[in-house]
């Protein structure tokens, strides 16, 4: 984008990535909350950022 110039964008994540893997039941978990995601140039530096809320959610090994 030049200077100035704005748009949206759609960013897609692996839901693995915001659970947790359970060993015995090869499962992933996703935490019933909120989540907060933000944009930033650094860890020191956050942008802009939003929450989302998402519902518990169970995976199988792969994701799916």
């Amino acid at each position: 984008l030049k200077p100035g110039e704005s748009t949206h964008v759609n960013v897609t994540v692996d839901p693995r990535l915001l659970g947790n893997y359970d060993s015995k039941s090869k499962t992933w978990t996703i935490a019933k909350g909120e989540y907060q995601v933000m944009l930033a140039t650094s860890s020191a530096d956050i942008v802009s950022s939003v929450k989302v809320k998402l519902p518990k959610k169970v995976l199988d090994v792969r994701g799916k």
